[in-house]
């Protein structure tokens, strides 16, 4: 037993050396780096200003230096000044040379002092006063390079302030490990950079190509993004601004919080929040309105605490964007699918960045950014395929409107087919009928009578309903008797006349409006634009389906041609004569254009859809049914198509 005690002794014994010895010095041997420093040093929070006398300061650390707790230098949001307080010895018989690398872009106060056999001397001082150019190595990370001689000991002192995170990743670098180190940074950075700008860049074509502006709200979302994360990784600083450093300190709170505000502004116009769901367009707007005020915060009170108020705002913001996207898939908006999985993407950045900043320690706070960088790529290559997959859906039910239009127009194609068979039959029939006139009008004869004698018997029950539409059913075969006969010696001129007037007949102007209502909503609301309908209780006398025809083809020319506002159908009563009436918001057309677009393949000069054929179409059927057509612009833009029709009397 005393021997095992004995043993268990001299363990602990030698623990407790190796400890000693650790805590006086880390011993540095050239062409190595070490990069977990955190146990070798000694700190203190104190109210001194990072110059002041390192001998004063080293002084405290019997007395007041305390080992630094966890394996992070992270205090949280404090501020108070830290010192880091580190022993350094040099193994080798050789002097040389060091980079201690602070891993930080940028501190609004910062101090690097060495002791050695001359005393204490600084290495560095910034403050949020110097430039860029100021620093003593230019990278976009703040180092400097520190000697020792052969054998030689002595200490390093870190001193600063931070208005925001206190996090300061240490680690003391050979010279050819930085250079590795800065190669790696940059090699991640050109990765990150360079598949953002070919995300922005089909953004812009799409937003050129297509001109739907959700691709520039999706434009300018990335830009944001982009911005916050060249901010964060010290290029801004080094590229940008670098004679501004009082903008570099406060200039990671607006950045962020404008992320969150781009980002809210793409939801609520990739999904319409305010037409589909209400409630949290509220929301969406309530969060937009404190990312302002944070910012008046930050600028005109104190910007430390509310970078952290930040954090949890951004957090909010991406949970309440994904639930709204969640509640557009469950009501059966499909392209939404691809929007919620970039939102849960960046979600979990949101959380891990807050945790970091909440709760000092846990996690570096360079695993938050990381972790952010990557939910941005994801976020913005979900958005993107989001968008694709909504103008797939977009195209898929205007394709299927078109379909059942085109079902419609060749149901009516074989009924005009049929008509043309019956023409023929009659034409035949009635240059059989010119060789047989005297049994053509005996025949007239016989039938006239008998109806004749049927409507005197039927007046004599006037009082009836029954008899009235007996009545009226008999003057209808009346008429189309007496037009059959009455037309049987007319020449070829006067039967084409006859043929276009007799496929003519009443019906609703309503089924119109509601048919190029359902067939062009979609569209609109995908160009971001307004469709509405006047609904109109008119009955009018035409061809129904060249009347949809005409609609549909100036609702169309209005659509593609109006960039905001939107396009109104609707019909008044002017005289005995319906007017249907087409108005947009677009730039309008100018006088001396419009006679040369009425004419087949005439397009504008910045038309970049359809083949010129949609007013040649509405003039051509306009002409050949009586309709009057008119086209019009205001002086301050927008256009005004007017087709006027016959009211059906019965």
């Amino acid at each position: 037993m005393n021997a095992i005690a004995a043993r268990v002794h001299t363990l602990l014994a030698l623990c407790l050396l190796l400890m000693a010895n650790r805590a006086l010095a880390l011993e540095l041997q050239p062409e190595r780096h070490y990069r977990e420093l955190a146990p070798d040093l000694r700190y203190e929070l104190n109210d001194y200003p990072v110059e002041t006398d390192p001998a004063v300061i080293r002084a405290r650390v019997a007395d007041h230096f305390a080992a630094v707790p966890g394996q992070q230098i992270d205090f949280g949001f404090t501020a108070k000044t830290i010192w880091l307080y580190l022993p350094v010895g040099n193994l080798s018989a050789q002097q040389a040379r060091w980079v201690l690398s602070l891993n930080t872009r940028f501190m609004n106060d910062i101090a690097v002092y060495q002791s050695g056999a001359a005393g204490w001397r600084q290495l560095l001082h910034t403050g949020s006063d110097s430039s860029f150019a100021e620093r003593p190595i230019d990278f976009r990370r703040l180092a400097v390079d520190f000697t020792l001689a052969g054998g030689e000991r002595g200490a390093l002192l870190i001193g600063y302030r931070s208005r925001g995170t206190s996090f300061l990743p240490l680690s003391i670098e050979s010279g050819q490990s930085f250079a590795d180190m800065r190669a790696l940074a940059n090699a991640h950075s050109a990765g990150f950079y360079t598949a953002a700008a070919l995300m922005l860049i089909y953004g812009l074509f799409q937003w050129l190509l297509v001109g739907n502006r959700i691709h520039l709200h999706y434009i300018l979302y990335l830009g944001a993004a982009v911005l916050y994360v060249f901010h964060m990784d010290g290029l801004s600083f080094q590229f940008l601004w670098p004679q501004l450093p009082h903008w570099n300190a406060y200039a990671a709170l607006p950045l962020g919080l404008l992320i969150n505000i781009a980002a809210a502004n793409f939801a609520r116009r990739f999904l319409q929040t305010w037409r589909t769901a209400p409630g949290f367009d509220r929301a969406i707007l309530a969060i937009v309105g404190l990312c302002v005020l944070a910012m008046l915060w930050g600028i005109f009170i104190e910007d430390q605490q509310v970078k952290r108020f930040g954090f949890w705002l951004s957090t909010v913001g991406a949970l309440v964007y994904l639930a709204v996207g969640i509640k557009a898939l469950v009501d059966g908006q499909r392209f939404a699918r691809f929007y919620v999985a970039g939102w849960v993407g960046i979600c979990c950045a949101a959380v891990v960045s807050t945790l970091v900043h909440s709760l000092p320690g846990l996690l570096p706070v360079s695993l938050g950014f990381e972790v952010t960088k990557a939910g941005i790529l994801f976020d913005a290559l979900m958005f993107g395929v989001a968008m694709a997959d909504q103008a797939v859906e977009v195209r898929r039910q205007r394709d299927a409107a078109l379909a059942r239009e085109m079902q419609s127009l060749a149901e009516q194609a074989k009924t005009r087919s049929a008509l043309r068979a019956a023409e023929a039959g009659r034409a035949d029939a009635l240059r059989l009928a010119r060789a047989q006139s005297m049994q053509l009008a005996s025949a007239s004869h016989d039938i006239r009578q008998p109806l004749a004698s049927l409507k005197l018997a039927l007046s004599q029950h006037a009082g009836q309903p029954e008899s009235a539409e007996a009545l009226e059913s008999v003057a209808y075969l009346d008429a189309l008797v007496s037009n059959y006969l009455d037309t049987a010696s007319e020449d070829e001129a006067d039967a084409e006349e006859a043929q276009v007037e007799a496929v003519r007949e009443p019906f609703p102007v309503q089924l119109v409006l509601d048919a190029v209502h359902r067939m062009f909503t979609p569209e609109a609301e995908a160009r971001g634009l307004t469709f509405r309908r006047c609904n109109s209780s008119l009955r009018v006398l035409g061809d129904p389906v060249a009347t949809v025809r005409i609609a549909s083809n100036l609702v169309k020319n209005a659509i593609q041609h109006t960039e905001q506002g939107g396009v109104l159908i609707g019909c008044r009563r002017l005289g005995e004569r319906c007017v249907l009436c087409v108005v947009d918001s677009g730039e309008g057309i100018a006088a001396q254009e419009r006679e040369r677009l009425l004419g087949a393949f005439q397009q504008g000069d910045e038309a970049q859809e359809g083949h010129g054929l949609g007013l040649h179409i509405v003039s051509s059927l306009s002409a050949r049914l009586g309709y009057d057509f008119s086209l019009d612009s205001g002086p301050r833009g927008g256009s005004t198509a007017r087709v006027s029709l016959p009211i059906a009397t019965v």
